[in-house]
């Protein structure tokens, strides 16, 4: 049977490979060398919590997604994306792009008998 570590590691590398993301980005991301990050992928040194959060961040997952069974649709890492980036903004700017995705909701609304897609 596969420990958690190894199904955490299986994860990091499915999702890097997923979404074409290279080694380098991952360790820069979590402040950390290339050849960390690859002895970490491989199993040969141990993930901190730290640096999970950090690939989570770049992968556009939630740190909770590597410990579960069932990986993100598109559209759970988009929304998670899009909350990682509203947080990541000043209060002000936040209330701006609330608006605008409160305009662009209320324009992308099908017409009454209009077929949604």
């Amino acid at each position: 049977m596969t420990d958690t570590t190894d199904i955490i590691r299986e994860r990091i590398r499915a999702r890097r490979i997923a979404l074409n993301i290279d080694q380098s980005v991952l360790a820069q991301a979590a402040g950390i060398s290339r050849s960390t990050f690859t002895n970490a992928e491989a199993g040969r040194s141990a993930i901190s919590a730290e640096q999970l959060a950090a690939y989570a961040k770049v992968l556009r997952v939630p740190p909770g997604w590597f410990y579960g069974d069932e990986g993100p649709t598109e559209e759970e890492a988009m929304i998670y994306e899009a909350a990682q980036l509203l947080k990541a903004l000043s209060p002000v700017a936040r209330d701006h792009a609330i608006a605008m995705l409160r305009g662009l909701a209320r324009f992308d609304r099908p017409e009454p008998g209009e077929d949604a897609d």
